[in-house]
């Protein structure tokens, strides 16, 4: 068997604690960390083949057999006994798993170690490996090990401010409010010269702690619902927060693209990809879009020299590792909104095109659907392949279909990536896979 390259540490919610931990009534808040811990089945389809992938839960041997099947033979899933929020502390306190990694690490002297994002759980997962001395890289850690970067970085206030330290990208007219009647006063200051705006917490993730404040409805209503939402959602509990000019990314003449770029441990830049973004009106994530995406080469060679700078900035203040530029078009100008510390949404996309179609992944519309909720009852593993096996993607028909990244048996919901050489054809099969499942 090849020697493992990679050990894949799928630390999703633990990179979210701050905002999880807001969550006061028990039974949303263990809901959202099922979520969380729900879509890092998708984490399985980074780096390509010969890994050892760690994840809060087993991931179901039907699915491993379908990874198989699509060329990954050489993956191995291990996950700990027991799991709270950080996986990460979940590793160090099972003996067992920890000393596993361990003897990974010693039978392949130099892999890397890959995790989600460099959190401060993760961060001392590290530190008792190197005890150990043992022989291993990280690719994503700053050069201080410092989590406060990661965090400043991916607040919405800190990528502003480097930002507008050295004119990097175009940004959104906004204000920085420090409190719930300051949001207030801001919108009011956006209506009354007939704009709409965005409110955002600092720290949101997928969409949770965005506010769309769009259309011609009075000050009144907005400041209504503004105070219920306030009131009701936790992720709101306390600031500072942005409210932003909305740029009207759900217009014809707008899109929502971004760009993921890595640091190396030398601080040189490299851009991975350039995806869509898909939004629903609320603003929450939905999946990305790569290949033949639509997005126009002019802009984006634009997009990723913006993102080069802004990358040289962050490799200048010590970062090493993943992160991505969100970006809203209108009318062809690109305005960067924020940054995202971490691997992101369309890594695993990437990826897993990368690994079936080498260059030729450009040549496909691929676009990601992480968590499909459907209206029938929970599918097992087993069950949904099943059901869906004339449209999963295999050795033998790779050329367009799905790859399923995640199946919770416990809830009606399933991740996938569809892969097609059309829009048109990739839209058809999403309709018949939805259709398969609902029925």
């Amino acid at each position: 068997m090849s020697r493992i390259t990679h050990i894949i540490i799928a630390n999703d919610a633990e990179s979210f604690e701050h905002i999880i931990g807001r969550i006061d009534n028990r039974a949303d808040r263990l809901a959202k960390l099922r979520k969380e811990h729900f879509v890092c089945g998708r984490f399985v389809l980074w780096e390509g083949d010969n890994k050892l992938v760690i994840t809060p839960y087993r991931i179901a041997p039907h699915l491993l057999t379908h990874y198989r099947a699509l060329g990954y033979t050489n993956i191995s899933n291990k996950a700990p006994r027991r799991i709270g929020l950080s996986l990460s502390d979940s590793i160090v306190r099972d003996g067992k798993l920890f000393q596993h990694i361990v003897s990974t690490i010693k039978a392949n002297p130099g892999l890397t170690i890959s995790p989600y994002a460099y959190t401060e759980h993760f961060r001392a997962l590290i530190d008792h490996l190197r005890r150990r001395r043992l022989p291993f890289k990280v690719d994503i850690e700053p050069l201080q090990k410092s989590c406060w970067l990661v965090a400043y970085l991916g607040s919405k206030i800190g990528f502003r401010i480097e930002n507008l330290r050295g004119q990097k990208a175009s940004s959104p007219a906004f204000f920085l409010c420090c409190s719930k009647a300051d949001v207030l006063h801001a919108v009011e200051w956006f209506t009354s010269r007939r704009q709409s705006c965005v409110a955002k917490v600092i720290d949101g993730e997928g969409g949770w702690g965005t506010l769309m404040l769009v259309g011609q409805t009075s000050l009144r209503s907005k400041i209504s619902r503004i105070e219920q939402l306030l009131e009701r959602d936790p992720i709101w509990k306390s600031g500072p927060y942005i409210v932003e000019e909305y740029l009207g990314n759900h217009s014809e003449n707008s899109s929502s693209p971004s760009v993921e770029a890595v640091i190396d441990l030398k601080g040189r830049a490299r851009i991975t990809y350039v995806c869509e973004q898909v939004v629903d009106r609320r603003g929450r994530y939905l999946g990305a879009v790569i290949g033949k995406s639509g997005l126009q080469r002019r802009l984006t060679r634009r997009l990723r020299n913006i993102t080069r700078r802004i990358a040289q900035r962050y490799s200048v203040l010590g970062y090493r590792g993943f992160f991505d530029v969100d970006f809203v078009v209108r009318n062809g100008r690109p305005f960067a909104v924020e940054t995202n510390v971490r691997r992101t949404g369309g890594t695993h996309v990437y990826d897993c095109a990368r690994f079936l179609f080498g260059r030729a992944w450009i040549k496909k519309y691929i676009f990601s659907c992480d968590c499909y909720t459907y209206s029938a009852r929970p599918l097992t593993a087993h069950a949904a392949l099943e059901r869906l096996r004339d449209s999963v993607i295999s050795s033998e028909r790779k050329h367009e279909g799905i790859v399923i990244t995640g199946i919770d048996s416990s809830t009606p919901r399933i991740g996938f990536i569809i892969i097609a050489n059309t829009r048109t054809k990739a839209y058809r099969i999403r309709k018949t896979v939805t259709g398969l499942l609902n029925s």
